[in-house]
């Protein structure tokens, strides 16, 4: 049954991964992995977005999970450090931001499998 919860986390998913994108326009001359990774800052904040709703949702319902909450957590931490870094240009913020992306996904991983309705 699709739910708000599969929507939303289908959106976060998707819109983390097309960021994630930015991460190999270094290794390959594709003009579509250039496009994606023109738009990785609009991503990562669609994902962010949909992460709040996907919690705010939950929260309504009653159904706040941990993993979700540290999930969230990790994907704020992520955007916070890329944004920090893009106006202070501080180079370990930048080396943290793009350690925090695998992070992240690992984070999303377990959130699905501990809460799946599967």
């Amino acid at each position: 049954m699709i739910t708000i919860y599969s929507i939303t986390g289908s959106l976060i998913v998707l819109f983390f991964l097309l960021a994630s994108i930015n991460g190999v326009k270094q290794f390959t001359e594709s003009k579509v992995v250039a496009a994606i990774a023109k738009q990785h800052r609009i991503f990562g904040m669609l994902a962010t977005l949909f992460a709040f709703i996907h919690m705010g949702y939950s929260v309504s319902q009653g159904q706040l999970r941990p993993t979700g909450a540290i999930t969230l957590i990790s994907l704020l931490a992520t955007g916070t450090l890329g944004m920090l870094f893009a106006t202070k240009k501080k180079p370990w913020k930048y080396i943290v931001h793009r350690i925090m992306g695998p992070v992240t996904v690992v984070f999303i991983i377990i959130h699905i499998i501990f809460n799946s309705s599967f």
